[in-house]
């Protein structure tokens, strides 16, 4: 298994944050995530983990790694579809004020509330014009 951190998404993250952030209320900055490919086979296109314990040592303003599973991302067919998945990770990292402190939000339909008000992001995002 081999992690190779990577640059080629930071300026699609940097693009969909902006785009994004108040409708699906995204709460990372794109400077906070560490964008990584993996070469390893896994049953997802990409994955993401907060930046703790010994981990956090190796910077100091990086918060998140977002894992690209090459395998299956490159498989993707098209930059909607890539753009997706980057967003879709983008929405699970969370900054917490009250608590100050980082984590993870999961696939609740509280965490994700956002994606349900309003899901025409990811029909945009996808160029399909119906449901």
């Amino acid at each position: 298994m081999t992690f190779k951190i990577v640059t080629e998404f930071d300026e699609i993250a940097r693009d969909l944050y902006e785009k994004h952030k108040k409708d699906l209320d995204l709460t990372v900055d794109p400077s906070r995530i560490i964008f990584m490919r993996l070469d390893k086979k896994k049953r997802v296109y990409a994955y993401c983990k907060v930046i703790r314990g010994e981990y956090e040592l190796l910077t100091t303003s990086k918060k998140f790694f977002i894992v690209i599973v090459s395998e299956n991302f490159d498989t993707l067919k098209t930059d909607e579809q890539r753009k997706y998945v980057i967003l879709h990770e983008l929405a699970h990292l969370h900054w917490d004020d009250e608590k100050d402190k980082y984590n993870l939000l999961k696939h609740t339909l509280e965490d994700f509330r956002a994606l349900l008000i309003n899901p025409n992001w990811n029909l945009e995002l996808i160029k399909k014009k119906e449901v």
